[in-house]
């Protein structure tokens, strides 16, 4: 597993491997919510999972996506992937349902909208492999307005925000070549004024 901010007991990695060689077949690092039984520190006011996932070529990749979570999507960020249990058939005839189970591929640079249908998820890496972020989600049925980077409930909340990012009150932006050591120091010296309080 990599080295990650926080560490292992804050962003777990989960790890398969090749039975026969005994070699990594994927690596799954859950930045928010639950993976194979591993759940990330981040504390969380919505119910989300954020995975970040490496996969060798020909891998197979399964997650189990909770049933409240209608909101999931895939970004491909390198390699390609086919979704979709391509072993298994549908019991029910119905012509959508075969639409709805049929394989898709996902190639790099992609986003994938998936529709809910079940609640595993069945990824295969391609020839080249595949390394993607998953995220998914309960919708939060609140109003929705965004501008630029931020998204609030109005507009008037995001003016809001705007003036607190401009007085530094979100910490200050910092060099994103810095060590983990280098970035503590500059969050320590232009901390957040926004804290996480669990309600």
């Amino acid at each position: 597993a990599r080295g990650l901010l926080g560490g292992p007991d804050e962003t777990p990695t989960v790890v398969t491997t090749n039975h026969a060689s005994g070699s990594m077949e994927t690596e799954t690092v859950v930045l928010a919510g639950t993976h194979s039984g591993r759940t990330s520190a981040a504390p969380l006011r919505s119910d989300i999972c954020i995975l970040h996932v490496q996969m060798k070529p020909g891998s197979i990749w399964t997650h189990e996506i909770p049933a409240t979570h209608e909101t999931a999507v895939l970004y491909m960020r390198q390699g390609s992937v086919v979704i979709g249990d391509i072993s298994s058939s549908s019991n029910n005839n119905s012509d959508n349902d075969k639409e709805e189970e049929k394989p898709s591929r996902v190639p790099s640079h992609f986003t994938a909208y998936l529709k809910p249908f079940g609640t595993r998820l069945t990824v295969r890496g391609e020839k080249d492999g595949a390394d993607f972020l998953l995220l998914t989600g309960k919708p939060l049925r609140e109003p929705v307005s965004a501008q630029g980077s931020m998204v609030m409930n109005t507009p008037d909340e995001i003016n809001v925000c705007y003036a607190d990012y401009q007085r530094g009150m979100m910490g200050l932006p910092w060099d994103h070549n810095l060590s983990d050591e280098d970035w503590r120091r500059h969050v320590e010296q232009y901390p957040s004024m926004y804290r996480f309080e669990d309600n």
